[in-house]
């Protein structure tokens, strides 16, 4: 979670970071094991998507 003021550079690399590498981070713990992109970003959201997350999910597909 992060605000809207928070730099959209770091924003992307963040989000970029964790679904690019989602099959090595799922391996980290089986918790993670169910993870799927279109849920983690849907379910359970109680503040709005920073606009560069949204960007990035959007590019994926995953938003229109």
């Amino acid at each position: 979670m992060t605000s809207q003021s928070a730099d959209p550079k770091i924003v992307k690399t963040l989000v970029e970071a964790i679904f690019e590498n989602l099959s090595t981070f799922k391996a980290l713990h089986l918790a993670y094991e169910n993870l799927m992109p279109a849920q983690m970003i849907s379910d359970g959201l109680s503040a709005p998507l920073h606009d560069a997350a949204k960007a990035y999910y959007v590019s994926q597909g995953w938003l229109n």
